[in-house]
């Protein structure tokens, strides 16, 4: 497999690359695409020509439960190390990148309808983000009474590394968020934009396909987090 880095201005081809990621709980699988289509097919028991992935169904059901919220909200933000994205409908699943291949499956737990995408190019987002709103559908706005927050600012990546010699990197990591046009709407360098759908939810659109729910909450010493 030839894997490449394509950006708006730039061009890189790595040659025929293997990667394997060897820190647990990466499972350093390299297969096709029939091997991730038939375990997504498993975790959708509704889907076409599915087959169970445990004995007891119930042991799947437990698996989409939520494990964690949103703070303040009932929208669920992850099930068992499976992320829930918000469409049309709320989604589960997973992607990842490894050194030249990106990946991304998502399934909606009642309908049996899922996505696998596999692609040979590093940080893909075209097709494993991009394709995902017209399978699920685009997110709806259903709620316009909400008391709306001056989300505009300089805002620090939760990644960041605040203490040891890596914390030089931490300036690189800086996000800001500047008004866009009518209230409640924002934006961030490039052609990223936020929507305010709720008192402490917004909508990100990156421009390129990624679709996301991002919640906002007062830290302890009134900062906006």
């Amino acid at each position: 497999i030839k894997t490449y880095s394509i950006y708006t201005d730039s061009f890189e081809s790595f040659g025929y690359a293997k990667t394997y990621i060897n820190l647990y709980p990466a499972g350093s699988a390299t297969g096709t695409l029939d091997d991730i289509l038939k375990f997504a097919k498993a975790l959708v028991p509704n889907s076409i020509s599915s087959t169970s992935l445990f004995t007891n169904q119930q042991t799947m059901e437990y698996m989409c439960s939520a494990t964690s919220f949103y703070t303040g909200t009932d929208i669920i933000r992850n099930s068992h190390g499976m992320w829930a994205k918000e469409f049309a409908v709320t989604v589960l699943g997973h992607g990842g990148n490894t050194d030249g291949f990106t990946s991304t499956l998502m399934f909606e737990p009642n309908s049996g309808l899922g996505i696998v995408v596999m692609t040979n190019e590093v940080g893909e987002t075209a097709y494993c983000s991009g394709l995902l709103p017209f399978v699920f559908g685009h997110y709806q706005l259903t709620n316009s009474n909400y008391t709306n927050q001056k989300l505009s600012g300089l805002y620090l990546n939760k990644r960041t590394l605040l203490k040891g010699f890596s914390s030089a990197n931490r300036f690189t990591l800086f996000m800001p968020i500047f008004s866009g046009e009518g209230i409640g709407n924002y934006k961030i360098t490039g052609n990223t934009t936020i929507q305010q759908v709720s008192d402490s939810l917004y909508l990100v659109n990156d421009g390129n396909g990624t679709e996301y729910i991002m919640n906002a909450i007062t830290g302890s010493k009134g900062e906006l987090i």
